[in-house]
């Protein structure tokens, strides 16, 4: 159990660093933290990146060239307790936090802060997600989050599972086939369909007789796909085919795996039948 935590947790910080360009964007444009409080740890880990102990060194300022009317404050911080990257280098370093609530803090006080990338340049700032947490870092708290990092994997998987209408243990035989049928977009956001041909060893969902399958798959690397899986010849894997999954725009025909949770490694086949089964 505790091997398969670590790999789905390694997974997520890869899927969060792909993603981090996209948030930074989304959070320097929005410099207002939300005023509803939630007392959901889950909820709260899955809108963080940035989980530190800190300690507040001056409350009402910033070390970053950002202006806002809403509560900031200087922080050293003590421990990384779960980040991706540049985040988990932090250590030791004071950056500013953008609070979600004026709460009376004062400098010196030490707490746990639940945050989201908001700036980053010489310094870092991050926003503060509301919660009702425990303020004080716990002797276990790197284990009960990585648990909760688990969960919200497993949940994520679960949706996809449900969604596909095929799931088959297997390996890809052939990948960058073309196919006349599927015409270029004739956009810049063109997703470049090809196909690629698996051969099935286990099918774990769906009615599928035949021993090979063919899939479809977006072969652009523009960013509109760049998170799209991309599979290579001889990859073994478990493999989430979807119909209708493609936008209508694109008038599929056929199996498609598009999303970034639709090859996942052969190593979690325990999982994903435990959450077929459910």
């Amino acid at each position: 159990m505790t091997t398969q935590k670590t790999k789905l947790k390694k997974r997520f910080r890869l899927l969060a660093k792909y993603s981090f360009a996209l948030l930074f964007i989304i959070c320097i444009t929005q410099c207002t933290p939300s005023k509803d409080i939630s007392d959901d740890s889950r909820s709260v880990i899955g809108q963080s990146n940035f989980i530190f102990s800190g300690t507040i060194v001056k409350m009402n300022a910033s070390n970053i060239d950002v202006s806002t009317n809403d509560p900031t404050a200087i922080v050293l911080v003590d421990e990384v307790i779960d980040a991706i990257p540049p985040y988990d280098q932090m250590k030791g370093k004071e950056i500013t936090v953008l609070l979600a609530s004026d709460r009376d803090r004062k400098p010196g006080e030490k707490e746990v802060f639940y945050t989201m990338g908001w700036y980053y340049g010489k310094t870092l700032g991050v926003k503060e997600i509301p919660n009702n947490l425990k303020e004080v870092i716990v002797s276990d708290h790197k284990n009960r989050i990585a648990e909760e990092r688990f969960n919200i994997e497993n949940d994520s998987l679960s949706a996809e599972l449900k969604r596909a209408s095929v799931v088959v243990l297997g390996t890809i035989v052939e990948t960058d086939i073309k196919d006349e049928k599927v015409p270029p977009f004739g956009s810049e956001h063109d997703p470049e369909f090809r196909k690629a041909s698996i051969e099935i060893k286990e099918v774990l969902k769906g009615d599928i007789s035949e021993n090979l399958i063919d899939v479809y798959y977006a072969s652009s690397v523009d960013v509109m796909w760049s998170e799209s899986p991309k599979p290579m010849k001889d990859q073994e894997g478990i493999f989430l085919l979807h119909l209708d999954q493609a936008p209508a725009i694109f008038k599929m025909q056929g199996y498609t795996m598009l999303d970034i949770r639709d090859i996942q490694p052969p190593e979690n086949l325990a999982n994903i039948q435990s959450l077929l089964n459910k």
